[in-house]
């Protein structure tokens, strides 16, 4: 009995090394991206650290705890990166699914999407326009916002035509949500009545950004679906 239990240990045990190494050879390139990425994240937090003097804990831990404010401090501000990332995950998926048919414009939109709404992810939970850029550069935040109004402008000529063969009504409603969101920013004061409708504009914005891209998103599993068939 003994016997029978050790070797039906040993099938098991070389059933899933057999099994492992097939799923390292599926998933090697994405396996070494997660383990550069992490180490990455280590190192870069431990030499910023050295170089700065900021305790490791500041770039590690919870901001709530570090800063000792309410949980509920930038609730929508935090939802709304959220869903950037959500959208931003969605075209990527997009892109991917598409991948043999460049020629299809949803494939051009789906990898220009995916870039542009990476880049708006990165600001906008790095505030980078507000506050990080200016304080590096020494340039006004005007500034910067004339040059995103302007990447928004060649992003916009470029993925018009692609989105004008989509379901795109979400995405204009999206467009014209974060442009008033803008144009508050710029054109009116600082002031709390105008910041909420700011940041309810930026956030409706983001939302249906997102919306469009599951939209997209779901057309192409469909039509890789029927091709399939």
């Amino acid at each position: 009995m003994n016997t029978d239990h050790t070797r039906l240990g040993m099938l098991f045990s070389r059933q899933a090394m057999i099994s492992l190494r097939a799923h390292w050879r599926r998933n090697q390139s994405l396996m070494v991206v997660g383990t550069i990425l992490s180490v990455g994240c280590a190192l870069g937090v431990i030499g910023f650290a050295r170089v700065t003097g900021v305790s490791e804990a500041r770039l590690l831990r919870d901001i709530y705890t570090v800063a000792n404010i309410p949980l509920y401090t930038g609730l929508v501000s935090n939802l709304g990166i959220l869903i950037w990332c959500v959208a931003t995950t969605i075209w990527v998926l997009s892109a991917y699914l598409i991948r043999r048919q460049p020629s299809d414009p949803r494939y051009g939109l789906s990898v220009s999407a995916a870039a542009f709404t990476a880049f708006l992810l990165i600001d906008d939970s790095m505030m980078l326009h507000e506050v990080l850029l200016p304080r590096v550069t020494n340039l006004d935040e005007q500034v910067f916002l004339i040059g995103y109004a302007l990447v928004a402008a060649a992003f916009a000529v470029y993925a018009l035509p692609r989105m004008l063969r989509t379901d795109c009504l979400p995405a204009f409603i999206a467009a014209g949500l974060l442009a008033a969101s803008y144009l508050i920013d710029v054109m009116l004061p600082f002031m709390p009545r105008y910041t909420l409708y700011e940041d309810v504009a930026k956030f409706s914005g983001i939302v249906f950004w997102a919306i469009y891209a599951m939209c997209v998103f779901r057309d192409l599993a469909a039509t890789q679906q029927e091709r399939q068939l």
